[in-house]
């Protein structure tokens, strides 16, 4: 799937549904149910499996756009609680690489 289809798709569901700015195990759930409305019935392992055939975005293209709309529109981002939890998390791995 072409990146700029991925950004269309994570900025419509961005604007619609407050829950997924902050979540991007939901965002990405959301985004392959709106790529193929059946794929929660096919199973996790099936979608694993099949996933470049069906030519589903990667779980990274995913955050990686979600991040970078944020970025661009303030108002798309989750509440504050959840940005420090990432940041917190961003130094802790920080931390971690450095050893």
């Amino acid at each position: 799937m072409e990146l700029k289809n991925v950004k269309k798709i994570v900025l419509e569901l961005l604007k619609e549904n407050e829950e997924l700015r902050g979540d991007d195990d939901l965002l990405i759930l959301a985004v392959y149910e709106k790529i193929n409305p059946f794929i929660s019935s096919y199973g996790f392992s099936y979608v694993m499996k099949n996933r470049k055939k069906g030519h589903y975005p990667s779980f990274e293209s995913i955050r990686r756009t979600r991040a970078k709309l944020q970025e661009e529109f303030q108002e798309l981002k989750p509440e504050e609680r959840i940005q420090r939890e990432r940041e917190l998390n961003e130094y802790k791995y920080r931390e971690l690489a450095r050893e």
